[in-house]
């Protein structure tokens, strides 16, 4: 990531480098079970990228893990509205949709 930030000039390019790397850390804070860094990572990645669904997807399945279930259940919604489908055809869609019925349930909605 710094070679690609000495070699991009542009703020803009290297925003999005930036918002990448954070993305890739949240992603792998999330599969190392830190789910408060995965929620905190994510936050300023999606401030950044405000339309990325996968985000939501990760921040969602973290804030779960942490006692977030409201903002849980609308992070993972929000992903699982912008598939558009109703056939889970990833393990994400099928696992977002899992986690969120499993909210749902411990929250007695």
């Amino acid at each position: 990531m710094a070679e690609a930030l000495r070699k991009n000039t542009d703020f803009q390019g290297c925003l999005e480098i930036v918002a990448k790397g954070l993305a890739k850390l949240g992603k792998l804070y999330n599969e190392a079970g830190s789910y408060k860094k995965t929620v905190s990572l994510i936050d300023d990645y999606l401030k950044k990228r405000p339309n990325d669904n996968l985000g939501f997807y990760y921040r969602g399945v973290a804030g779960a893990r942490v006692g977030q279930n409201q903002r849980a259940i609308e992070d993972l919604s929000r992903f699982i509205a912008r598939k558009r489908s109703t056939v889970a055809f990833k393990s994400e869609d099928r696992l977002a949709r899992v986690e969120r019925a499993e909210l749902y349930d411990r929250m007695g909605k």
